[in-house]
């Protein structure tokens, strides 16, 4: 059973930074759009 929950505690582990670096990858897009949106605002002015 220890085996089993270290292996678990493992994936977790993997899990959690594979979405963190979906979080941070989504935040640096979101950032992007939003200066393409204010260029795009200048621009058209």
């Amino acid at each position: 059973a220890t085996r089993v929950k270290l292996e678990l505690d493992q994936e977790i582990t993997r899990r959690t930074g594979l979405i963190q670096m979906l979080m941070r990858r989504f935040d640096r897009l979101t950032r992007q759009i939003e200066e393409i949106q204010d260029q795009h605002i200048k621009s058209t002015q």
